[in-house]
């Protein structure tokens, strides 16, 4: 508890503190306790005092060998070997004096980085997990990548998917988040775009997005014009160039956002303005952009990695501590499938690691450990199918454990897979599971099963709370939003692979028909109180669902787009209006005396004259007010006593006689009035 509340360690490193099992329990939780105090690999201060012969000709025992060099790393101050034998009388000296003041120094610089961390604003950054291990280098190379420059810089963090890309990214973005007082921003860049422009756009949009973050005053009038509000923030940033700001772009599936020159197009620009940006791309040559490889664990940080879910017991001659280790580097050091095993050992209440390794070879996982041998002498890469290979075996007791033991967590965590891997409404969840069997509805001790289901998910880490704005990343220092959790994308795709073609459709089926129900409930009831949040994760599901190219899911984002207008979020509301439009063209295309088609796709022009009306673009609106005018002409011509044809080619022509009418041209604004009133 006392390492908990301190915020640095001075260690006076001896014979006795090495070989003291305590003493080495201690180094390895603080290195974990100064990474949650935004100091990594800075809040322990080792003063060596005597001569180790082991630790200075690197013979310690493999057990030892991470702390030594971490010790190493930390660059330990050897001068004071010589000061130690003369006592108090060293304290005399001048050097001595200056070194202790150097060393208090540095200490109040370190507690300064740690209070201005908790005044840096951020927004929806997803959680780190307490059970982080290890990277320091990637950290630190990380750090020296971003400051080596005198201009902002760019850095991208590539490697194998599970291999620990994001965590990696959200523990620097925590770690040293004292250097950044400007905010440290979270944008979820996944998916291909379908040219410059669109991609442009969602960046633009999710920068607009910060303005609450940022504390920046946003008008209702400002709102409906989306360039507005992201021509102010980026003004309220330059406004503040000494400020450190970073911005973390994770999932990035396309080559174009880690191009430097469009990302400059979008984001804010300034020599204190770092970017880091995760992705499964090959490394490829980009000015202005760096790259940090998220390679295996070594074996050390994947045995701490599985320590932290099971505590390795004492042993004879440290048999289960070596267990750990030939775990670790049989896996090749990949911490998704580190994390996978560490869990399925939590809920079986298996201690032992000596019988787990055993477990493993006899279960047909040797091919695991053959790889790990040959991944560390190099003979193969870790890639895609690997992982992807190992997750799914390691991973499957425990979905085997849930699905006999726990069914309605199986099936939540069935459901999630299903949804947008990054926004995923937790009531949704709970809600399809009562609708499915009401028994899990019902009130106990623990709550109602629907909800002991997802609380299971989030302990086993299988889903992943994100986090409220200004809360921090790490579950004991931050707001937990419970409503919306992540799900890993290889954790999705196992599970979609693992359902029959058939239970797929009805699940996808049940979520889709959840949805449409939810955006009409949010339409109906807009004002109440507590609806706002429910939007985000229902708009990610229609972007997903809209790939479909359905008349179904077009409907959908009709429903959405409302929503996202009261929200004044008008650069989403525009993307998903002209990819409703495509849509639509192409089902009318595909159908072309179909007269509801045609309907409806007069329906989606009518919607995007409107809106580019209010954006202010007369020559947009115009253009598609004309088209659907013809298109309802060309309805009304061929059923002349169709009522409802006729009526929606009066509005057309009204709506042609307004914008004529705004553009003072009164005589073709009174031409398309009059054949409103003769309909």
């Amino acid at each position: 508890e006392g390492l908990k509340q301190s915020k640095m360690l001075l260690a006076c490193v001896s014979e006795n503190y090495f070989r003291s099992e305590y003493c080495r329990l201690e180094w390895e939780h603080y290195i974990q306790t100064e990474l949650a105090l935004a100091i990594p690999g800075e809040g322990i201060t080792p003063i060596y005092i005597v001569r180790c012969p082991e630790f200075d000709s690197h013979t310690l025992d493999a057990r030892l060998q991470r702390w030594a060099r971490d010790l190493t790393r930390r660059q330990v101050d050897r001068q004071w070997l010589d000061w130690w034998p003369h006592g108090q009388a060293a304290l005399e000296r001048d050097d001595v004096r200056n070194r202790l003041r150097e060393l208090a120094e540095r200490l109040h610089t370190r507690r300064d980085l740690y209070e201005r961390r908790e005044q840096s604003p951020t927004n929806q950054m997803p959680l780190l997990t307490e059970h982080f291990q290890g990277r320091l280098r990637e950290l630190h190379e990380l750090r020296r990548q971003l400051v080596k420059g005198n201009i902002g810089a760019i850095t991208a963090v590539n490697g194998v998917p599970g291999i620990g890309k994001t965590e990696l990214a959200l523990a620097y973005a925590w770690g040293y988040g004292g250097h950044y007082p400007g905010g440290r921003f979270y944008l979820n860049l996944a998916g291909q775009f379908r040219d410059d422009t669109a991609a442009l756009d969602n960046l633009q949009q999710q920068i607009a997005n910060l303005a609450e973050f940022k504390g920046i005053a946003v008008s209702d009038l400002e709102r409906q014009t989306p360039g507005a509000v992201y021509r102010k923030v980026i003004r309220a940033f330059a406004e503040h160039p000494d400020e450190g700001v970073l911005f973390l772009l994770d999932n990035v599936d396309d080559p174009r956002l880690v191009n430097a020159a469009l990302l400059a197009r979008a984001l804010p620009q300034g020599a204190n303005v770092d970017v880091i940006i995760t992705t499964r791309l090959s490394q490829r040559a980009q000015n202005k952009l760096e790259w940090v490889a998220v390679d295996q664990l070594e074996p050390e940080e994947g045995v701490a990695l599985l320590d932290s879910f099971v505590p390795i017991p004492d042993s004879p001659e440290d048999r289960e501590w070596k267990g750990a280790w030939q775990i670790a580097r049989g896996l090749g050091g990949h911490a998704l499938a580190l994390t996978v095993l560490g869990v399925s050992m939590r809920w079986k209440g298996e201690s032992s690691y000596v019988r787990v390794r055993d477990q493993l070879e006899r279960d047909g996982l040797l091919l695991v450990s053959e790889l790990g041998e040959e991944l560390e002498q190099e003979q193969i890469p870790l890639d895609s199918a690997y992982t992807e290979r190992v997750v799914a075996r390691l991973l499957q007791p425990t979905l085997d454990h849930l699905r006999t033991s726990h069914p309605a967590a199986y099936r939540a965590l069935q459901l999630a897979a299903f949804c947008p891997p990054d926004e995923i409404a937790v009531p949704w969840l709970t809600d399809l599971l009562v609708a499915e069997d009401p028994a899990w509805g019902v009130d106990r001790i623990g709550g109602p099963l629907a909800d002991q289901a997802i609380r299971r998910l989030i302990d086993d880490r299988l889903l992943v709370p994100v986090r409220r704005q200004r809360a921090g990343l790490v579950s004991e220092l931050g707001e937990i939003d419970s409503r919306v959790v992540r799900i890993h994308r290889m954790y999705a795709a196992l599970m979609e692979e693992a359902l029959p073609a058939e239970e797929t459709a009805i699940v996808r089926g049940r979520l889709f028909t959840h949805a449409r129900q939810r955006a009409k409930s949010l339409r109906s009831n807009w004002g109440a109180p507590g609806l706002g949040w429910e939007v985000f994760p229902l708009a990610a599901f229609t972007d997903m669902v809209l790939c479909d190219e359905t008349i179904e899911s077009v409907r959908l984002a009709d429903d959405v787009c409302e929503l996202l207008r009261h929200l004044g979020r008008m650069a989403d509301v525009q993307r998903l209006r002209m990819r409703n439009c495509e849509i639509m063209e192409q089902v009318s295309q595909g159908e072309p005396d179909n007269a509801d088609y045609l309907r409806d796709l007069s329906v989606s022009y009518n919607q995007l004259g409107d809106l580019w009306r209010l954006l202010g673009d007369e020559a947009k609106a115009r253009r598609f007010y004309q088209k659907t005018l013809q298109m309802r002409e060309r309805l009304s011509q061929s059923a002349p006593d169709n009522a409802d044809y006729a009526r929606n080619l009066s509005v057309s022509y009204n709506r042609m006689g307004d914008l004529w009418g705004a553009l003072g041209d009164v005589t073709q604004a009174r031409r398309y009035y009059e054949q409103s009133v003769q309909i």
